[in-house]
């Protein structure tokens, strides 16, 4: 799993944010003009998925966006589908969710007092 990646992942949740696919490709030395990048990209994001599935906690990816439209990949349903999620009819609504239950497993980090 891409550490780096993940953990930005991570702290956008906890931010209960948005991060585009052009601003995690630099952390994984990734060039989204070519193809075989933005595949490596995908499998990157799916990796991190399989983990928090694993994990019993929703799909980190669903905070990574499409610049300037606010929308998910293909990607992310088809991971969706390969996980066994149910997208259902509407998936809008099934990232909308998934979206929610990440802000809610990654809560904002709340400093310790010293």
């Amino acid at each position: 799993m891409h550490t780096a990646i993940y953990q930005v992942l991570q702290q956008v949740a906890r931010e209960a944010g948005a991060i585009t696919y052009a601003e995690l490709a630099p952390l994984a030395e990734i060039d989204l003009r070519l193809p075989d990048d933005r595949a490596a990209l995908a499998v990157i994001l799916d990796e991190i998925n399989l983990h928090e599935h694993n994990e019993g906690r929703p799909m980190l990816s669903a905070v990574v966006v499409l610049a300037g439209r606010q929308t998910l990949g293909a990607g992310f349903f088809a991971c969706a589908q390969r996980l066994a999620r149910v997208v259902g009819a509407d998936p809008q609504r099934f990232w909308q969710d998934e979206l929610a239950a990440v802000y809610r497993t990654w809560p904002p980090t709340i400093p310790a007092k010293g």
